[in-house]
């Protein structure tokens, strides 16, 4: 399963110490985040990931064991889903 940055948003951040802001101009809408779930969507802006590249990205940015950043990442990647930032692509 590969995750990709919806090409539909268009993604402009700000960052205030641990607290990041991104406005989607495409639907409008200012989303808040913390660092995990900014740090996630902002790999997946630059390129597809494997959920499993994607852990391994956040692994080492962190220095985090992949199985705690693994299980953490789970309800990150379904609400980047559901805001529709991101999507799901059958390898």
């Amino acid at each position: 399963m590969l995750l990709q940055l919806n090409p539909a948003v268009d993604l402009h951040w700000r960052q205030w110490e641990a607290d990041w802001v991104v406005f989607d101009a495409a639907s409008g809408c200012t989303h808040q985040m913390d660092e995990l779930t900014a740090f996630a969507l902002s790999c997946l802006e630059e390129a597809p990931l494997t959920e499993e590249a994607l852990v391994a990205e956040v692994a080492e940015a962190t220095s985090l064991p992949g199985g705690k950043i693994a299980a953490a990442l789970k309800p990150v990647l379904e609400q980047l889903t559901h805001l529709g930032l991101i999507e799901t692509l059958q390898e």
